[in-house]
């Protein structure tokens, strides 16, 4: 017989997920055991061994949304598939701007963090350096992550801008300004002075941007491709 040799435990516990996945307002232990034709004790045990490992949520009222843990599974293959279609990417970008320095970041927390890495002196290798945290007033990554309304209160609330970007930018109205032209433009331009260099950032969406480290030799050809990258990036991974 078909599903006769499957553990009927996680069957049931599947069929929880699904069930309380197509409620909008949740289910109550009741509602679950009469759905699925369980005994109320056995769906109980079911579901508070899905409630301590996270995979689902109580509300107040005792009805069962789906918890955190599910929606970390869902996150964990969005991010893989991105960070497969940007690691792609970046080998390309390397080809195109050998003397630029290329990276993938996410915003974990308040820090903006490089996730993926190409470098001048290892063009052929995506590097996972960790603990590489981008100051958020003072480069082009974290500003991008500034200039996403989404982010904007809670960097600035965490980072201060008396204690952390006052002695970069003098005032609020000029940061202010910077975010405003950053999101007309679609990207972060920021100069490295007193060197020649420029950094540049674009959104991938979520809570992830692409940076290039360029000589202003290169700046508009640089421009140009990170553009078309973050939209090819965007495009393979997830479409915000």
């Amino acid at each position: 017989m078909p599903g006769a040799d499957l553990v009927q435990s996680v069957v049931k516990a599947l069929d929880m997920l699904e069930k309380i996945s197509e409620s909008k307002s949740g289910l109550r232990l009741s509602d679950i055991a009469e759905e699925l034709d369980m005994n109320v004790k056995t769906a109980h045990n079911l579901l508070r061994t899905l409630l301590s490992r996270g995979y689902l949520g109580k509300d107040g009222v005792n009805r069962y949304h789906l918890g955190e843990a599910v929606i970390g599974l869902i996150r964990n293959e969005q991010n893989n598939t991105l960070f497969n279609a940007a690691s792609r990417e970046l080998k390309n970008m390397a080809r195109l701007l050998p003397d630029s320095v290329l990276t993938v970041a996410e915003l974990v927390g308040h820090e903006p963090q490089t996730r993926l890495r190409i470098s001048p002196d290892r063009p052929s290798m995506i590097q996972k350096p960790l603990n590489m945290v981008h100051p958020v007033y003072w480069s082009s990554t974290g500003l991008c992550f500034m200039a996403q309304s989404r982010f904007e209160p809670r960097l600035k609330s965490f980072w201060t801008f008396e204690e952390y970007g006052a002695s970069r930018w003098g005032s609020i109205d000029k940061l202010n300004q910077f975010l405003e032209e950053s999101r007309t433009q679609g990207y972060v331009k920021l100069a490295l002075a007193p060197s020649e260099d420029w950094t540049l950032a674009e959104s991938l969406g979520e809570n992830f941007a692409l940076c290039i480290k360029v000589n202003s030799t290169n700046l508009e050809n640089a421009i140009e491709i990170l553009r078309e990258s973050a939209q090819n990036i965007r495009k393979a991974g997830w479409e915000i």
